[in-house]
């Protein structure tokens, strides 16, 4: 099991070190650039915490737009640059309230050790696709760690809540009990029963 742990702190620990956040208070769009060369491959993915919904929108280097995706909660996208330029991506927030988004956007500076290696384009393309496969799932696993910790902190605050809300519940019961049975036997007592 200890393999297990260890292994999960080393993808919590690559994932932690390229994962962004930001807040998005409501009606604000917040923007992001990278600068990109032609044929250069940059891949996004993101969530929204708690799952709320926002808007991405990514635009190449002449403004118009690749990507647009509206009330989405989490997504991923990858795309290769066709000209030089600086390329930008937005998360908007139309809600009535601020949302937290997490976000790993991965650059191709990531992804210069493939081009040192001596091999055909296929096994390049095939290396590629697994660094970016690979690249999710460690994503993945971050979002979902944030998504656990979130749930983990929900759920001690409900449990002590749950524990204060019974405690009060049966110091009422036995205090209604105790009323009830001074009261009787204090009727008994008035009328010389007991």
């Amino acid at each position: 099991m200890l393999p297990l742990k260890v292994l999960g702190f080393i993808f919590s620990a690559f994932g932690l070190a390229s994962a962004f956040t930001t807040v998005i208070n409501p009606g604000i769009t917040e923007c992001f650039y990278e600068i990109l060369k032609k044929q250069d491959h940059f891949s996004i993915s993101y969530e929204v915490v708690g799952k709320k919904n926002t808007d991405f929108i990514m635009k190449n280097n002449n403004g118009v737009v690749i990507v647009n995706r509206s009330n989405m909660p989490e997504g991923n996208f990858g795309t290769n640059a066709m000209a030089d330029g600086k390329f930008e991506y937005c998360f908007s927030n139309k809600q009535t309230f601020g949302i937290v988004v997490n976000f790993n956007p991965h650059s191709p500076d990531e992804e210069e050790y493939l081009n040192k290696i001596d091999s055909s384009s296929e096994v390049k393309e095939q290396m590629r696709e697994l660094s970016h496969n690979v690249e999710e799932v460690v994503d993945h696993f971050v979002f979902m760690q944030s998504r656990n910790n979130e749930n983990e902190e929900v759920l001690l605050s409900l449990q002590g809540r749950v524990f204060w809300w019974a405690t009060l519940q049966s110091v009422a019961l036995i205090s209604v009990c105790a009323w009830q049975v001074y009261y009787v036997t204090s009727i008994f007592k008035a009328r010389g029963i007991v």
